[in-house]
Parts: C-alpha cells; structure tokens; sequence
C-alpha cells in the first residue's frame, strides 16, 4: 500500500479519457434524455475527484449512481456495455482500495462478461489487471504476475508500444518484482512505465508521472540510494500538490514514503513528523481500519524502536497487526512483516523467547508464500541468527548467518553492502567464539566490499571500521580500537555532523576504551557528549539515554564519586523500568551496578537487595547458567561475608564456583579464585579441613596455571563484578 496516487494511473478504466469520451459529440447522440449526458458526467467527475482524494466509500455511490444512470438514459447498447464494464472496474477499484477483495471481484466478474460480450480485448485486458492487483494484495504473487503479463500481451499486440495502458501494466509487473525483493527487475519496468509516460506528459505535472516518480524513489530506497530517493519523492510530491489538495491520500503517501527514507538516513525527528502527518490525513479520510493506517502504524513503531521507546513501539505495531490481520488474514508478507518488527522489538527488549518465537511465524510465512532463497527469508535467518547470538547460541546464530550469506550471493552477487553486512555478522559471531583472525579476515572482506562500492566517505563504510574497533576491543587493543572508532567517526562528522544517533554511539565507544584505561576524565567527556546527542534526538525515556547514565556512573564509581554514580544509575534504572517490562536484563544490570556502588560505600544491606534483585531477574531470563548469574552469586557472597554472615556467603560462593566450573572448566583463574574465596569463609567458620583442601585446589589451580606468583593475598581488597 502506498502506492496508490491516481484513479486514472491505477484504474484507467474510466478516468479523463472516459470522461472526454462521453463529452464527444458522436456519444451525446446515444444519451436519451435532454441532460442525460451532462448528469452522468457530473457524477462521473464528482466520483473521480473523490477517489483522487481517497474517499473511496463516497466515490462509490458516485460511480454506481453513474452506471444506474445509464440504464435509464442510453438506448445504444454496446456503448452503454463499454461504460458500464468501465466503470465497474472503477467500482471494483473503490472496494479494492478498502480492502473489500471479494466485493471487488464480483464487480470484476461482472465487467469481465461485458469485455466479453462485446469481443473486446483491450477491456479484458484491464479486467486482467484488475484481478492481478486483486491477487497482489493477498499475496498470490504468482498468479498476479500471470494476469498482468496476459494484459500486457493483449496491449502490445493491440495497442501502439507507447501507449499509456501499457505503462500502467509496466507498473503492475514492477509492483510485483519489488515485492519479491527483485529489485534490479522492478526498476526495470518503473523505468519503462517512466519513459512512456515522459514522451506522452513531458515533465508537466501530471498523476501518472507522479505515479512513477514515487515508485522510482520507493526502490531507490530499497536499493539504500537515499538521495535519489529523496528527489523522486520530492518531485512526486511536487506533482501532486500542484493537482491535489494537502490533505489528499496522494500527498500522505508521499510523506509516508519520504518518512521512511528519513529514518533509513538516521534523520529520526524529521521521520516521525512525516509519519505523523501521513498518518493524521489517513485517518481522516479512510478511518482506522486501512491498511495505509496499518503502514503507518508500521513505521511509526520502527521509529519508536529505533529512539528506544520500546514500550510505543510495540504498541504501534500491535495496531498495525490488528488491521492487517482483519484484512488480510494470516498469510500475507505484511503479515510478515509485522510479525518481523515485533520481534525485534522483543530482541531490543531482551526478551528473545518471545523474538523466536515471532521471527520464526515470520518466517514460515515466508517460506510459505515464496521459494526459500528469498531476500525476505534472508532477512529473517538474519533475524533468528541475531536471536541465538544473545542466547549465546553461537553455533546456531552461525548456521543461521550462513544461510542469509548463501541467498544473498545467490540473488544480488558477491560485491554488494548486504553480502558485506553478512561478513560483518559473522564476524561478530567468529569474535565470540574466540576466533579473532577469521572474524578481523571478514570484516576485511566486508570492507573492501564497502570501500569499492561506496568509496572512503559513505556511512556504511563507517560501520565497518565501528565493527573492527569492536573486534580490536575485544583483542584487548584498545589503541587500535580507538583508531578504528575515530575513523568511523570522521567519516560520520562529515557526512552528517555531530548530531547523528551513530556519532553518539561512537562518543559512547570511545568513552568506554578511555574508562577501560583509566583515562576517566576523558571517558566523561565522550560520555557526555554522547548523552548530549542522545536527548536531544531522542528525549529522556529512551534505552540509549538509560545506557548512558549508566556508563558514566560506572566511571564516577571508579573515581570514587559515589553519591554521583548512585544518582546516575538510579536515572538510567528508572527511566528503564519505564519503558522496559519490569523483568528484563538491562533493568537487572542496573541493579548490579547500584548494588555495586552500594558495596563500594560499605552499605552492605543495600547492596545485598540490589543484588538479589538483579540475580532473580536474570534467573527467570536466562534458560541456562550465564556469566552474568555467576557474578551475581560471586558479589552476594562478598557483601555476606564483609557482614560476616558466613553460611549465606558460603551458600552464595559454592554456587558461583559451580557457574564458573560449566562456564569454563576446572582449570580457570576465576574458579581458582572461587576456590579461595570458599577456603576463606571456611576459615571464618574454623572449617579447618575444608578450608585447607579449598585452598589446596587453588593452590593446583594456580600452579598448573602458572598464576600462582600472581596470586591475591586475602587480606587485599576483594574484586567485586
């Protein structure tokens, strides 16, 4: 949906030229009545301006008191069969438009009779296409393609090649190829259709032209050619506000389109005041239950993802699943496609059961609907990897990635940016595995790929350098890192100034490497000016501003500024709690970390809360033993034991010793460490025995290890997580 800008360019079947027609004088001789004709055509024209509009309802009554008049008022009857197989297309087009399929295809039914009787191929060629926009819309691809290609073999055999019928079958077939995701192929025919319609309007403004124009700029967008993009909408837009009031469905679904390349351009604000614009006009004109409302309800809630507001996003996207499900039942792409955003917005959320289980209802429609090596599946093998990657799934995440990477070089080639997002990706996954030159080999890959394609300054190239910053990082290089991020953010700077959502994110990195190494007045000011960008774009209730609070709380805990780093992870829990559900594990790391500060102010008790909270929170996440839940034993066991609650904290250290024992294996650091930790409780306790074999394990530990000279003395500070 969205595309729908004229009745003439998407229904032709009466239009202008039909409205001339009945103006000519060898038609008025058929009309019976003294102002039969001049009747009709009052109505004709009233019904057409209302479906230019997108009062389809209204111009309903319009076109079928039209063809009820022509009962009564024209003797002639093949002419009278002409226009009223016309303009039952037209009242097909109307209940189309509403999502009403089944009324529209009697009236189709019935057109296709009157094509018929009268032997005429042109008429039946556009009852051809009227059912392939029918079969479009419930997502029998094939079957539309089929009927839009025997219109076109009809028109070409009939019709001179630049006629315009031909250039709206053209549109049709290339709605159909963009749909599929081939994008190369439904450029193509927007082209042709484009050239036709240029030799015929020249670039007047026109509706068809405007037709065009939005269709071009809808695949430029695809393509990620933003600025092209934003020229063809412009131009669309131009046309129709020449010919169309604003408050028209035409001119919302150029905003609507517009919005959406603003998003994909990072330009957030500017995207959600399009949306909202497009949304406000749809309402008024077609009501809530649309599927142009259900579209804008869509991206309005990828809008709301992106700045954070996970809870608004979700609820927009629940809306639009409602209508679209009402219409179009459960097998549809846009279907799909909603079930797609909402399970992202359940991974952003951490809630990854819930984003399998709607990634995978995604993707079996898909599968469903179209052959398996689609790009819409590889968006969702994509998906379901990115899922398993947060589980830690690491071997499952990769089969998935592979999968998305084999359709990919399948159907677009092996020099593309969405082939180089996939080496990315997997490098991400290689990088967990512990497999750092295999992951730094395909993000090289991925940047040669971005660096032809794109040159040196082109933000896709940016995050290539962001993702080998992040790898370098976890090398422990953090000079390179530091490097790499710096480059990405140059290129970022000049492409789009320092008020961007991806410059924040890098102030954010760079901040971190300059925390890890102790550079902590510098780490502040990156973090602080990552917060900066943030609210401004975002506003406060956003997961990108919660994380920032709590980043610059952990550096003020390292500086020792308490009552400073409370006071900011305070800020980012509650905004957390706000717009997160109450149960998830960025809510349960914020209470880590107060209960961390908490421990650092020697206010054990409240520490202890803190704690206990975040380790039942990520008890109920995480399906399995995780590192996070061993921290949360180990930090417990540490404030018990600083109040000398010596059996809670050795409770609390034999189960973070059994968590590092199935996270690593029996010969670690850490769980040497753990053994030391119980040999001192058990000292406490005057458990001599067992503190002396606690501390011999260590001690093997160590020694096999070749950390014993390395080795904390007990009376040091303990290290909390």
């Amino acid at each position: 949906m969205g595309d729908i800008v004229s009745l003439s360019s998407k229904y032709p079947h009466v239009g202008n030229r039909k409205i001339q027609h009945i103006q000519s004088s060898s038609t008025r001789s058929f009309f019976n009545g003294k102002n039969a004709m001049d009747d009709i055509l009052s109505v004709l024209t009233s019904a057409h301006n209302l479906f230019e509009k997108g009062c389809y309802q209204k111009a309903r009554i319009h076109f079928q008191r039209s063809y009820d008049m022509l009962n009564t008022f024209m003797d002639a009857v093949d002419e009278r069969d002409e226009l009223q197989c016309d303009i039952g297309l037209q009242i097909a087009s109307t209940y189309h438009e509403q999502g009403l399929y089944d009324q529209a295809n009697e009236h189709i039914l019935c057109s296709e009779v009157l094509a018929s009787k009268l032997d005429d191929r042109v008429r039946t060629a556009n009852c051809f296409d009227a059912k392939g926009k029918i079969s479009f819309m419930k997502n029998s691809l094939q079957e539309a393609f089929d009927y839009f290609n025997q219109s076109l073999d009809i028109k070409l055999l009939i019709l001179p090649h630049n006629h315009i019928d031909i250039s709206d079958t053209y549109d049709n077939i290339g709605d159909v190829y963009k749909k599929k995701c081939k994008h190369q192929n439904a450029l193509a025919f927007y082209n042709k259709s484009l050239t036709i319609r240029l030799n015929l309007f020249e670039d007047t403004a026109n509706l068809r032209l405007a037709s065009s124009y939005h269709r071009l700029g809808s695949i430029y967008c695809l393509q990620r050619q933003y600025i092209d993009a934003l020229v063809m909408h412009q131009k669309s837009l131009s046309m129709k506000l020449c010919l169309l009031d604003n408050a028209s469905l035409p001119v919302a679904n150029s905003y609507h389109e517009m919005g959406a390349v603003y998003w994909r351009q990072g330009k957030i604000n500017d995207a959600l005041a399009l949306h909202n614009t497009s949304l406000e006009t749809r309402l008024e004109i077609v009501g809530n239950s649309h599927l142009d409302v259900a579209s804008s309800y869509h991206e309005i809630g990828i809008i709301y993802g992106i700045q954070g507001q996970y809870k608004n996003s979700l609820s927009m996207h629940e809306k639009s699943l409602k209508i679209r499900l009402d219409i179009l039942g459960d097998d549809h792409l846009d279907i799909a496609a909603s079930y797609y955003c909402l399970g992202n917005i359940f991974h952003l959320n951490n809630q990854q059961h819930d984003a399998l289980t709607l990634h995978q209802k995604c993707l079996n429609i898909i599968l469903k609907l179209l052959d398996d090596n689609n790009l819409h599946a590889a968006d969702s093998y994509h998906a379901i990897g990115s899922i398993y990657m947060k589980q830690q799934r690491y071997n499952d995440a990769l089969k998935m990635h592979q999968q998305c990477l084999s359709i990919k070089l399948a159907d677009l080639g092996s020099n593309t940016l969405d082939v180089a997002a996939s080496y990315n990706e997997i490098g991400n996954i290689l990088t967990k595995q512990g497999k750092h030159n295999d992951a730094l080999s395909l993000y090289q890959k991925a940047l040669e790929i971005k660096l032809d394609v794109l040159g040196m300054k082109n933000i896709h190239v940016a995050a290539i350098y962001r993702s080998l910053g992040n790898i370098y990082c976890v090398l422990e290089q953090y000079d390179l890192a530091k490097l790499r991020f710096q480059k990405s953010l140059d290129i970022l700077l000049d492409l789009r100034g320092s008020d961007n959502l991806d410059a924040a994110s890098l102030y954010y990195e760079i901040g971190t490497i300059y925390h890890i190494q102790g550079k902590n007045n510098d780490a502040i000011g990156m973090l602080e000016k990552s917060l900066s960008i943030r609210l401004a774009i975002m506003g406060n209730a956003s997961s990108a501003v919660a994380k920032s609070y709590y980043k610059l709380g952990s550096v003020y805990r390292s500086q020792l500024k308490y009552n400073k780093a409370l006071s900011l992870h305070h800020k980012s829990l509650s905004i957390r709690l706000e717009i997160l559900s109450n149960c998830n594990l960025d809510v349960a790391d914020s209470y880590h970390e107060i209960g961390n500060v908490y421990y650092s102010q020697h206010k054990y008790s409240n520490a202890i809360s803190a704690y206990k909270k975040s380790l039942n929170m990520r008890l109920e996440i995480y399906e399995n033993i995780h590192l996070d839940i061993a921290k949360s034993y180990h930090n417990l066991g540490q404030s018990y034991y600083q109040q000398s609650n010596y059996p809670d904290a050795l409770s609390m250290f034999q189960e973070s010793l059994n968590a590092f024992i199935q996270l690593y294996d029996e010969n670690h650091p850490t769980v040497a460490d753990a053994y030391d930790n119980i040999a001192k409780v058990y000292d406490n306790l005057n458990y001599v025995t067992d503190a002396n074999q606690m501390r011999k394990n260590a001690s093997t530990l160590h020694s096999n290890l070749q950390l014993l000279s390395n080795k904390k003395e007990n009376d040091k500070t303990v290290e909390i997580y």
